[in-house]
C-alpha cells in the first residue's frame, strides 16, 4: 500500500517530498526493498540531492541479486563521485567494481577509460580498449577500436611497430575503415613500401575524393 501510494506521490501528483516520505516508509518496514531504493535514487537525482542518491544506490546494490544490474549501479556511483563530487579516484574504484561484476558493462568500462585519458595512464587506457575488443562480435566496431588502439601506440607511445600491428589488423577486419587506411597509408610512405603503398592508395582514393577534407585530400594526392 505504501508503495501504491509513493508512485501516486511521484508520477500522479508530481510531489517528490511526499513520494520520498512513502519511500522511506516502506524502507522502515522493509529494508531491503529494491523498488523503494530505484526510487528513491531516482527522485533524489531528479532533485539534485547527490549525497543521498550516492546512498541509495550504494543500499541498492547490497540487495541487487543481478550481477549485470550491479554492474550498472555500481557505474551510477562512479558517474556521481566523478561529475559531482569530482573524486577521480573513488570513480576509479566504482568503475572498476562494475567491470568485476560484470566484465560487458561497456559505460563503466568507458567511464574508466575517460578517466586513464585525462590522467594520460596510456598503458591502462589500452587496457579498457582491449577488454572493449573482446566485447564486440561486428568487424567493422572491432576495427574502429583497433585503429584507436593504433593512434594510442603512435601518437602517444611512440611504438610504431605495435601502431602498425593494429592498423594492418583493423583493415583486416574492415577495408573500409577510413582512418586506419589513412595512417597506414602515411606509414608505409615514410618507410618506401611502395607496392603497399600504391595498393592503399588506389583504395584510398575514391573515398577520400568523396568523403575528405580539402587538407587531407591535398596531402594525399
Amino acid at each position: 500500500l505504501l508503495l501504491r501510494q509513493a508512485r501516486i506521490f511521484e508520477t500522479e501528483l508530481g510531489d517528490p517530498d511526499r513520494a520520498t516520505r512513502a519511500y522511506e516508509a516502506v524502507l522502515q518496514i522493509d529494508e531491503h526493498n529494491a523498488v523503494a531504493l530505484e526510487a528513491l535514487a531516482r527522485i533524489y537525482e531528479a532533485t539534485g540531492q547527490w549525497e543521498r542518491c550516492l546512498a541509495s544506490l550504494e543500499r541498492h546494490v547490497v540487495v541487487e541479486t543481478d550481477r549485470d544490474e550491479r554492474a550498472l549501479l555500481l557505474f551510477k556511483c562512479g558517474s556521481i563521485v566523478e561529475t559531482h563530487f569530482a573524486d577521480g579516484e573513488q570513480a576509479t574504484v566504482y568503475y572498476e567494481h562494475a567491470i568485476e561484476e560484470s566484465p560487458v558493462c561497456l559505460p563503466a568500462i568507458h567511464g574508466l577509460r575517460e578517466l586513464h585519458l585525462r590522467r594520460g595512464n596510456w598503458q591502462r587506457v589500452l587496457a579498457t580498449f582491449e577488454q572493449e575488443l573482446t566485447l564486440w562480435e561486428e568487424p567493422r566496431e572491432q576495427a574502429g577500436i583497433c585503429a584507436r588502439i593504433a593512434e594510442v601506440y603512435q601518437q602517444q607511445l611512440g611504438d610504431l611497430v605495435q601502431a602498425r600491428r593494429y592498423y594492418e589488423r583493423a583493415l583486416s577486419l574492415d577495408p573500409g575503415c577510413q582512418p586506419a587506411a589513412v595512417a597506414l597509408f602515411a606509414a608505409v610512405y615514410e618507410a618506401g613500401e611502395w607496392s603497399r603503398a600504391r595498393v592503399l592508395s588506389e583504395m584510398l582514393a575514391p573515398r577520400l575524393a568523396r568523403e575528405a577534407d580539402a587538407a587531407l585530400r591535398a596531402v594525399f594526392f
